[in-house]
């Protein structure tokens, strides 16, 4: 990788449109995104920013100054990438065909999958003979053959690819991509700004937390039964979680006199609200616990680095904490976890969610507790190590922008397969998500009106020619 400075050229208001999972009630994906922003603003002062993402993108302030556009319709993305200089995708979780939706306004419309649009604004950028990066994404599971091939069409198009994992890294090589063509950054939400005294205490005082007695532990639960493609996934599973999670931490609460905070931080469909308030219900109600909907990175870190140790699911959870150097017990449903723990340094608190026990979570959390001091300076030094690589994806941009225009369009060809290649992998996914709503309907998975999901695998049949 170049140390090159950038010439005039590159500070003279370099054009790039951001493409970004913002903006959809995840104050994870949020987290990355206002990192990614506050980057770009830093190292290139002049940057004129167009910000894909979700309807609530006017949320974050880091995107204040930019241009904003929705994912939909996709076809207003032509004139965006015609005006943009190079075309960014990240960060965060992006190219993974693991979930479906019981819900025939998405199964039937899988252009909406994040590796779906990914291919297609990719294939759009080579085809308006403009440079594309992947910045820090995240890669993986990728359980089926049309998954692996959009996967590996993004990254081959991209002139640099950066993913913010080992596991990332080794997702991309197995569906075919140079391994050396890959660089290995970090999570963008690890240099998530730290809040002053200020923040914090406004945070507590919102929630009405100053009542509860200490020491706090932060508690993390999403759902979790929707995800296909990871074995242990499934309703029978997530309940034994849930029973797990709830025991655990009714134990933790007793033994230590403390309190448990449920910290939600995805709303909208896949709320990790509900789960939370029924974990801790009977808690609530005696007044040692509380659950709290922080509804910006800048709340979820204030209200983090309050706690004394935090347990659970989502990997930013974990992200918060480590920035605030609280250590954390993780209960790793998805590799992309297990793999932050490890770069943490934290390996020995990561339980895998399937088969975690009530025991075996509240001895790993009393263990925290005993050893926090200790542990803090282990997180402190595990999140600094880490957070040196998040420099690397802007820097590659900066080479990326040194380079000029892309090279000349591939052959008229070359081009009319890389559209077929993204319909054939529509195709090819609709046909996946129908053999997984199939699978669902024999375990009993219900869409929202309570019906079985039968309903919604005959419309992906009829789309699929399958009828």
């Amino acid at each position: 990788m170049s140390d090159r400075r950038a010439p005039e050229r590159l500070v003279s208001a370099p054009r790039i449109l951001l493409a970004t999972a913002a903006g959809y009630s995840n104050v994870g994906d949020d987290a990355i995104a206002a990192a990614i922003l506050a980057r770009l603003a830093d190292e290139l002062p002049d940057v004129r920013l167009t910000v894909v993402g979700g309807r609530h993108l006017e949320d974050l302030p880091e995107a204040g100054r930019a241009a904003r556009l929705g994912w939909r319709p996709f076809d207003r993305m032509t004139d965006a990438v015609r005006d943009a200089d190079a075309v960014v995708i990240g960060g965060g979780g992006l190219l993974y065909d693991s979930t479906f939706r019981a819900d025939v306004a998405d199964v039937s419309r899988p252009s909406v999958q994040w590796l779906i649009r990914v291919a297609q604004l990719a294939t759009l950028a080579r085809k308006e003979r403009r440079q594309m990066m992947l910045y820090a994404v995240g890669a993986g599971p990728l359980v089926s053959g049309a998954g692996r091939e959009l996967a590996r069409l993004a990254a081959e198009i991209a002139a640099c690819v950066t993913v913010r994992d080992q596991y990332s890294r080794q997702a991309l090589t197995n569906c075919g991509v140079r391994a050396s063509r890959i660089y290995v950054a970090a999570d963008p939400a690890l240099e998530t700004a730290p809040p002053s005294a200020e923040q914090a205490e406004a945070e507590v005082r919102r929630w009405g937390l100053s009542r509860l007695p200490r020491p706090w532990i932060a508690l993390n639960v999403r759902p979790w039964f929707r995800f296909q493609g990871v074995p242990l996934a499934s309703r029978p599973k997530m309940d034994h979680l849930r029973e797990s999670v709830e025991q655990a931490v009714r134990r933790i609460v007793e033994e230590t006199g403390g309190s448990a905070i449920g910290i939600a931080l995805q709303g909208g469909r896949d709320a990790d609200r509900p789960v939370l308030r029924r974990i801790l219900q009977n808690l609530v109600k005696r007044g040692r616990a509380a659950v709290v909907a922080p509804a910006s990175p800048q709340s979820a870190q204030a209200l983090i680095a309050q706690m004394e140790i935090a347990v659970g699911m989502r990997l930013h959870l974990h992200v918060f904490a480590a920035n605030a150097q609280v250590p954390s017990v993780a209960l790793a449903y998805d590799p992309k976890v297990e793999c932050f723990m490890s770069d943490l340094g934290m390996s020995e608190f990561a339980l895998a969610a399937g088969g975690a026990t009530a025991d075996a979570i509240a001895e790993a959390a009393m263990r925290a507790l005993r050893q926090r001091e200790q542990l803090r300076e282990e997180v402190r030094r595990g999140r600094e190590s880490m957070r040196e690589r998040c420099a690397i994806p802007s820097r590659m941009l900066k080479d990326m922008l040194l380079g000029g225009p892309a090279e000349p369009a591939v052959a008229e060809a070359q081009d009319r397969r890389a559209k077929e290649t993204v319909w054939e992998a529509e195709h090819a996914a609709l046909e996946h998500y129908s053999d997984s709503l199939e699978r669902s309907a024999r375990i009993g998975v219900v869409g929202r009106a309570g019906e079985p999901v039968r309903w919604a695998m005959e419309a992906v049949r009829r789309l699929t020619g399958r009828a």
